[in-house]
């Protein structure tokens, strides 16, 4: 497809409102000049571009319009041309299958989401998706299942979305709270980007049943749109914590708080990143920390990424009484199993005899075996996720902080800290462990694939990022390691 140049919108149809009242005003030109797009028309969709850019690849953003079943639509798209255009030719194919009709089954609304996860909890223990998906489409489906039971009649067993029931259902949403069930008092409206998760699994499984024969092609359309916009982040605006406060944190944190927010505050890892940490991904000598995946517990990293960043002198500091109390296994643990001798602070249970453990069970799909290996190392002491935000909340307490915080701003802020030291693009992707490349997918980023980050490069950016941005932190985190060693050297001599 040749790129062709921009046309104004006033080859839209005369006096159209749509024209008249947005395009205009925002810039927006029909695409004109290519061949296999007459007038800008793609099929039965129109497109338009904001601004005049003559490139294919630039990314930019797009207004798609198009008329089926004698109403008219239109969706916003952000991407390069040729990404604008694989999407209108999926609306034209969406269209096309719309008109065609097909012989379903009539289902209600329940035995559609429960046939769908079962349908994700197949693929889950055949390792296509995380054993944890199913949970959360689950979840989401609650919602329009009980939506769908307050706005019609029970008694009625098809259920067959229209355009008009989406938009009742996301006016629904927006009323919903959500963590209300055992104090209905101290409930929160669904977030913003909940609801765009909620409204994506309803779209997906709707998306599954055309395909399965169990709805009318004409519901993809009622869901086409629903849970594709995404909810506008503000690059120029404040990190949720700032380095002042951080600071604050370290100077109350205990010794067990300082070496399990080291991996947030120093690598900027997700949460619950640092629960599946094992000692033998962990280098003191050579200073290296390996986060990968493990496919033999059925554990993956988001993304399914793995990464090695460089140790800190300060973070190896904090790690090094979690390195000496054993010969292998989980590097974190909770509090208890710290203070007493249970399975695993007695150490001897490597990641290979628990990788036997697990085996030995006998799991049949990949879901299974991920559970048992969960209830494994969960049995053995493991910390999660809620355990990291329950001390991030007593930590917030203790420094004075009363807002709403969550240990994700502490990944917020080393991302920042990347971004002000000049870290290159692609480094800072690897960093945050974040895909490079989709290898060759629609849109993908050519200039990844031979893009190879060496280990000594991301070493030196990586200590210019702890002498700049980090360096308050780096002498706080210190200071406070000397003087708790203090405190307990002195507790020692006392007790002696």
């Amino acid at each position: 497809m040749s790129p062709g140049a921009a046309q104004p919108c006033s080859l839209i149809r005369p006096g159209s409102p749509w024209q008249e009242r947005y395009a205009f005003r925002h810039g927006y030109f029909r695409l004109a000049g290519d061949p296999s797009m007459p007038n800008g028309r793609r099929g039965r969709v129109t497109i338009y571009q904001r601004g005049h850019n003559p490139t294919v690849t630039g990314m930019r953003t797009f207004i798609l319009s198009w008329c089926a079943q004698g109403r008219r639509s239109k969706e916003r798209f952000v991407g390069d041309l040729f990404a604008a255009v694989g999407r209108a030719d999926e609306i034209n194919k969406a269209i096309a299958e719309a008109s065609t009709p097909v012989r379903t089954t009539k289902v209600g609304v329940d035995e559609l989401a429960a046939r769908f996860i079962e349908y994700q909890e197949r693929r889950a223990d055949a390792g296509e998706i995380s054993s944890k998906t199913p949970g959360r489409y689950r979840s989401a489906l609650d919602h329009l299942i009980a939506f769908a039971r307050e706005d019609r009649e029970p008694t009625k067993r098809e259920w067959v979305p229209n355009r008009d029931l989406v938009l009742r259902f996301k006016a629904h949403l927006q009323g919903t709270l959500v963590g209300a069930v055992k104090k209905p008092d101290t409930g929160r409206l669904l977030s913003s980007k909940g609801m765009l998760l909620i409204l994506a699994t309803a779209r997906a499984m709707v998306r599954w049943a055309v395909e399965e024969g169990l709805l009318p092609a004409s519901a993809a359309v009622a869901f086409m749109q629903a849970g594709r916009d995404r909810a506008t982040h503000h690059t120029l605006s404040e990190v949720p914590l700032d380095t002042d406060e951080i600071v604050r944190l370290i100077a109350v944190a205990d010794a067990y708080q300082l070496a399990l927010f080291s991996f947030h505050i120093f690598h900027g890892v997700r949460v619950a990143e640092p629960c599946w940490l094992m000692h033998e991904f962990v280098d003191i000598e050579k200073g290296w920390i390996d986060y990968r995946c493990i496919e033999e517990l059925a554990y993956r990293t988001k993304g399914r990424i793995d990464k090695r960043l460089p140790i800190p002198s300060a973070m190896r500091n904090a790690l090094q009484p979690w390195m000496t109390h054993g010969r292998g296994g989980l590097v974190l643990l909770k509090r208890r199993y710290l203070r007493a001798s249970g399975p695993l602070s007695r150490r001897g249970t490597g990641l290979q005899a628990i990788i036997q453990q697990v085996h030995a069970s006998a799991p049949k799909g990949w879901s299974q075996r991920g559970r048992v290996a969960a209830d494994l190392l969960k049995k053995h002491g493991a910390i999660e996720g809620d355990d990291v935000r329950r001390e991030f909340k007593t930590l917030l307490s203790a420094a004075g902080i009363s807002r709403e915080v969550t240990p994700k701003a502490l990944r917020h802020h080393f991302a920042t800290a990347l971004e002000k030291a000049g870290v290159p693009y692609y480094t800072r992707k690897y960093l945050l462990g974040h895909r490079l490349s989709d290898r060759g997918g629609r849109g993908s980023d050519i200039t990844a694939i031979y893009t190879h980050l060496e280990p000594d490069f991301v070493k030196a950016t990586y200590q210019r990022v702890l002498d700049g941005p980090l360096a308050k932190i780096v002498d706080a985190f210190g200071a406070r390691l000397t003087r708790l060693a203090a405190t307990t050297k002195e507790a020692d001599a006392t007790s002696s």
